[in-house]
């Protein structure tokens, strides 16, 4: 049956051999009340979870503000649900977790609550999550995803409630990343459950990975906090807002790409191409372009050797001119890919780096729409400069080297004041 903890201090513990959910498909509800601390176990399950039949069959839904520990090996069980997303939320407080088999072999429902983990569970250490994840937060009461970087091989999708509406939500405080085939099931939007919804939105200050194909969700995602999010290769996702101070990364496919003011779009994993169908930059909003080649003789490729945003079809300019510039924010790479020096960089020659973005219609007038912030340049830009040129259908980086007789003037003049200086101690400060 059901459980409930109601301890003020301490925790509870169920050990032993197994834990038995029954042969029935109902769920049972561990409802945990906190602790004297948020950060403490409040219930621990070491037992592994397992049903009369055998086949993975109830779910194990977390209610409570309390933090419940999970052990054991619960492949036996379908899944987990933390809180409830209804009409009036039940927050599901916190799930600590140490394998990847502890929330069971079936979905994660991840409604109003943290998930967390408390030491890497990845394909790489200590095996990835099998689990799909459904995603049913809302901005009033969200899910987080926390501790120690964490993999899932399944796909994404998200819930809308019956009597909800409003923004989905979930946030990311370490590094997750999602790899399978994303679904419509369960978000209005796109057609799946009795609640609307009026888009997603990803926060937190970690990082997501999302590496499948996911352009069965339809809604637009949008990204805030310092949330760093990056498409994969095999990666595809519809439309994208990018704002806050979050970045938008990776080396896959978006459909409708925006990136507002604080957002930042920062192509590749180093230099690299991130695909949009459509692009929007607004005011105040960033382009993070790293460069590992010196453009010189137009011999470096985009995508390869400096970043490439390649837009399938037009790319829209909103609100900038005089003073509401879109910037564009240079890095530079060593040949280990770190940021440092360019391993090749004359100052004195000029430079272009084609095809920053390359997109599908002509660019029109660009007067005084971008600055370039050369902070990250660190072979330093003196004496020339950089500007962002529209070229056919794609904007190019510039750099541009003094005209030689600038550079002699400026030598000259220099002489010219030192032989000044000298003359002066020779004959005495009366001249």
């Amino acid at each position: 049956g059901d459980v409930t903890t109601s301890q003020s201090s301490g925790e509870s513990i169920i050990s032993g051999t197994g834990l038995s959910f029954g042969a029935a498909l109902t769920s049972r509800n561990y409802t945990v009340a906190d602790g004297t601390s948020s950060a403490d176990t409040d219930l621990l399950i070491s037992a592994p979870i397992t049903s009369v039949t055998g086949v993975p069959s109830a779910y194990l839904q977390k209610r409570g503000a309390g933090t419940l520990e999970l052990t054991g090996n619960n492949s036996g069980l379908a899944g987990i649900q933390i809180g409830s997303q209804a009409a009036s939320p039940l927050i599901g407080g916190r799930v600590l977790v140490n394998n990847n088999n502890a929330i069971g072999s079936g979905q994660l429902r991840a409604n109003v609550g943290t998930l967390e983990a408390s030491t890497s569970l990845t394909s790489t250490t200590g095996g990835a999550f099998a689990n799909s994840i459904s995603v049913g937060g809302r901005t009033t009461g969200f899910f987080t995803f926390a501790g120690s970087d964490m993999e899932f091989t399944g796909g994404l999708s998200f819930f809308a409630a019956a009597s909800t509406s409003g923004q989905i939500k979930f946030t990311v405080d370490n590094t997750t990343t999602i790899s399978g085939t994303g679904a419509v099931t369960g978000i209005g939007g796109s057609g799946g459950s009795a609640g609307t919804t009026t888009g997603v939105t990803i926060g937190g200050s970690g990082t997501l990975h999302l590496d499948g194909n996911n352009s069965a969700i339809l809604e637009t995602i949008t990204t805030s906090d310092s949330l760093k999010l990056k498409i994969g290769v095999s990666g595809v996702l519809n439309g994208v807002t990018v704002t806050g101070s979050s970045s938008l990364g990776g080396t896959g496919h978006v459909g409708a790409l925006t990136v507002a003011s604080g957002g930042t779009v920062s192509p590749g994993d180093s230099a690299g191409t991130l695909t949009a169908a459509s692009a929007t930059f607004q005011t105040g909003g960033i382009y993070k372009l790293e460069l590992k080649a010196d453009g010189s003789n137009g011999l470096s490729a985009a995508g390869t050797d400096y970043d490439q945003l390649a837009v399938t079809g037009a790319l829209t300019l909103t609100g900038l001119g005089s003073g509401n510039h879109f910037t564009f924010q240079l890095q530079t790479l060593d040949g280990s890919n770190a940021n440092g020096n360019l391993v090749s960089w004359d100052s004195l020659s000029n430079h272009t780096w084609f095809g920053i973005v390359a997109t599908g219609s002509t660019i029109g007038d660009i007067t005084d729409m971008f600055s370039v912030d050369t902070t990250g340049f660190l072979n330093g830009v003196a004496p020339g400069s950089f500007n962002v040129v529209a070229d056919g259908a794609n904007l190019d980086l510039v750099y541009t080297a003094p005209e030689p007789s600038s550079i002699l003037s400026l030598a000259f003049g220099t002489v010219g004041l030192l032989t000044f200086r000298r003359f002066r101690r020779l004959c005495g400060s009366s001249v």
